[in-house]
């Protein structure tokens, strides 16, 4: 049967990874327990003088961001380093992106995708 997912009918890959409340619980998380995880992402991603910074969407293109800085808000797009195919890679790809985040501004890196945020 056509787009129910069986093994005949391909079904795109982020069609059950970013459905809206798959998109809504991961940008609340991020912003409610990893502000500051967010802050340092937009820092080392084309805002460094952010003060805050707020995930707004995340998309199979990756995590976007607004960044407020001194001069005004701005947004702060940041690919995902794998292609996300899967709701559990989402955690995994983050976790990459905040690790890759620390070693751009000279910060130590925790060990692994299993280290806390934050």
């Amino acid at each position: 049967m056509p787009g129910t997912g069986d093994a005949r009918t391909p079904i795109p890959a982020d069609a059950d990874v970013f459905t809206p409340d798959a998109v809504e619980a991961i940008r609340a998380h991020m912003n409610a327990d990893h502000a500051h995880d967010n802050l340092v992402i937009c820092r080392a991603h084309g805002a460094p003088g952010a003060r805050r910074a707020e995930l707004r969407t995340v998309d199979a293109s990756g995590l976007t961001f607004a960044a407020t800085t001194g001069d005004g808000t701005v947004v702060v797009h940041v690919p995902w380093p794998s292609p996300v195919t899967s709701r559990r890679q989402v955690r995994t790809e983050v976790v990459r992106v905040y690790e890759d985040a620390r070693v751009r501004l000279g910060l130590d890196a925790p060990a692994g995708p299993d280290a806390p945020l934050g």
